[in-house]
């Protein structure tokens, strides 16, 4: 439940200054509902552990809701940023919109690695695997 303390206000707050600058309500209406679906699934992500078969199954289902929400709502971001035209204006936001293309980025190849690396742990008793989910589970 840190998770959800630490994170939810933080995505309200995105919620409310981040679409302030975008002029396209359909942009703009994708970024709200993408977030609050991410802010569902985080929270079910974080209610139900892996103490049965079901929550098992709503575990793995909220952890695919919440990863295709973040992904929708940092693509969102990106491409917004790029089409205001504020990176071509000053360097800083240049630099941020690379920052923020590179959590992007981060954020897949890690996420890709905790989906992979259970089964494998699961299936081939692998220690490494799960030294990796481990890791991934708890930091991402």
């Amino acid at each position: 439940m840190l998770i959800v303390i630490a994170c939810l206000p933080a995505r309200v707050i995105i919620m409310m200054m981040i679409p302030r600058v975008w002029w396209e309500s359909s942009w703009r209406f994708g970024f709200y509902a993408s977030s609050s679906l991410e802010m569902i699934g985080l929270i079910l992500l974080s209610l139900f552990h892996d103490q049965s078969t079901i929550s098992y199954y709503v575990h793995f289902a909220s952890f695919g809701w919440w990863w295709i929400a973040t992904l929708c709502v940092m693509a969102i971001v990106v491409y917004m940023q790029q089409a205001t035209g504020l990176i071509d204006q000053d360097p800083f936001n240049n630099r941020l919109w690379l920052v923020k293309i590179f959590i992007f980025c981060a954020f897949v190849l890690g996420s890709c690695a905790i989906s992979l690396s259970y089964p494998l742990a699961s299936t081939f008793c692998s220690l490494v695997a799960f030294t990796i989910f481990c890791l991934g589970e708890y930091t991402h």
